[in-house]
């Protein structure tokens, strides 16, 4: 199954490459590799660019380690992640698959299940602080000015 994957891969991305100088005046382009979506912009400056806040928050106590500093540390880390993983589903959006099963008119068993995907890049951490004794928080700012600049240096290279 995997390699059929892999050659699904390469023959769409081949097809892409053939196709890039049809493309080169599109302003954005869409192509699925994997089930992912690469979405590259170009084209006019937009007029104003919003600022994005995410916070996460990691407990302490369930961390693993020795000492409660290491713990600590751990959960600093966690709220952190959380809060990058929450920038990502406000820049990407968040993939939901649920199933549900009925048998005889009864509900059998539900799932759900979500995902995010994505790059974050131009982020800054705002402030990382303890909500509680058991509680570290971490805020992030991301400015999409900045993922314009990004963009733009990336595509001069």
């Amino acid at each position: 199954m995997t390699k059929i994957r892999n050659i699904a891969a390469a023959a769409a991305a081949l097809a892409l490459a053939a196709s890039l100088p049809l493309l080169a005046s599109c302003q954005s382009v869409k192509s699925f590799f994997g089930g992912e979506e690469v979405i590259t912009y170009g084209g006019d400056q937009p007029e104003n660019y919003p600022v994005l806040h995410a916070v996460g928050y990691g407990l302490i106590n369930i961390q693993k380690g020795p000492t409660r500093d290491e713990k600590v540390l751990q959960a600093m880390n966690v709220s952190k992640l959380e809060a990058y993983k929450e920038l990502t589903a406000q820049v990407y959006g968040v993939e939901i698959d649920g199933n549900s099963t009925v048998g005889r008119l009864t509900e059998r068993s539900d799932e759900l299940k979500t995902s995010v995907i994505g790059i974050i890049r131009g982020a800054r951490v705002i402030r990382q602080y303890p909500v509680n004794s058991n509680m570290y928080a971490t805020e992030l700012e991301l400015n999409t000015k900045t993922l314009y600049d990004l963009e733009g240096m990336r595509d001069s290279l």
